[in-house]
């Protein structure tokens, strides 16, 4: 199991530090912030150095437009898409709010009131950039 950014494992692709031509099963996540944010080159470059003749491929994306759609089609030539809830936009079943914070201390705040008041309640799941953001705001909130 290897988990990477396209970036860091094109290069050690290239510096010849790892070998992907067993590689069995590749996996997207993300596939739609990847595709849209110029990483199409890097994902192109490890499709082909993924040489397998069973490799399988999945991307995962929250959201799929068309043009990311297309580029999937790309190097997927009979995708079986899942769609679950709407395909353009968010689920029903999701409550969603906009709330304007100054600053990534406001972030916080805006969180720890949230579950003061009630209004977030466990099991919650939160995004966040990196494995050192997600530590530093575990420490923050616990």
């Amino acid at each position: 199991l290897l988990i990477s950014t396209p970036a860091r494992l094109v290069a050690l692709v290239q510096e010849k530090g790892v070998d992907l031509s067993t590689v069995r099963m590749i996996v997207v996540d993300e596939a739609d912030k990847l595709f849209d944010h110029g990483f199409v080159e890097q994902v192109d470059e490890l499709l082909a150095a993924c040489t397998h003749p069973k490799l399988q491929k999945a991307l995962f994306s929250a959201t799929m437009p068309p043009a990311v759609e297309s580029l999937a089609r790309t190097i997927m030539p009979h995708p079986v898409f899942i769609t679950v809830g709407n395909k353009v936009g968010a689920s029903d079943s999701v409550r969603q709010r906009l709330m304007f914070v100054g600053s990534e201390e406001g972030k916080i705040l805006a969180v720890r009131q949230l579950v003061q008041q009630g209004e977030l309640k466990p099991p919650v799941l939160v995004f966040v950039q990196s494995v050192e953001r997600s530590k530093q705001l575990f420490r923050e909130l616990v």
